[in-house]
């Protein structure tokens, strides 16, 4: 998915262990995720609920995550 092109990679690096959470939540919890999976791969109603659950998982996640400031200056 097109998620972590639009994300710093630190932050991305910082929360990796709450992102695979929520990827293993929606794979094993959420019915109509699976549901877009295992039902229908190619409808685009079906993708975009994959979409839109996925990137609101990750928003979620990252809306509480600060940037860590640099420990060094940059010349």
């Amino acid at each position: 998915m097109d998620t972590f092109a639009r994300i710093d990679k630190n932050i991305v690096m910082q929360n990796l262990d709450a992102i695979r959470e929520a990827y293993m939540n929606l794979m094993t919890s959420d019915k109509q995720f699976i549901d877009s999976i295992e039902l229908s791969t190619s409808s685009t109603s079906m993708i975009n609920i994959r979409f839109k659950k996925w990137n609101n998982a990750i928003d979620s996640i990252l809306s509480t995550t600060n940037k860590e400031p640099r420990c060094f200056l940059m010349n």
